[in-house]
């Protein structure tokens, strides 16, 4: 679940950006690992270890992305969206979307 802050801005009379940020809060229902490796910079793999996925978290997460109108109901948009997992030595998890929007 995530609640965001969004602003649009609209680039002509079909086309508008749109950029949102906000806090996504997760919950892991099972015991999660995953696994990362420690590499010295001539690229030889130092070590393995395993880190558990915390079962609850509050994340910082943004996202950009455009939008298409097709008519008053139907658009069509693309974002790109960017967690912020450092904390847990995950980098940042990035996804993109593309979707089909209709509106009631």
């Amino acid at each position: 679940m995530s609640l965001d802050v969004v602003g649009t801005l609209p680039i002509s009379d079909h086309v508008s950006g749109f950029a949102r940020a906000g806090v996504l809060a997760s919950h892991v229902t099972n015991d999660s690992w995953y696994s990362a490796s420690v590499t010295y910079p001539s690229g030889i793999p130092f070590a393995w270890t395993t880190f558990e996925i915390p079962r609850r978290a509050n994340r910082f997460e943004f996202a950009l992305g455009v939008q298409y109108s097709v008519s008053s109901r139907w658009s069509f948009k693309s974002e790109w969206q960017r967690v912020d997992m450092s904390d847990f030595r995950m980098g940042n998890l990035d996804t993109l979307e593309i979707a089909a929007v209709y509106n009631f």
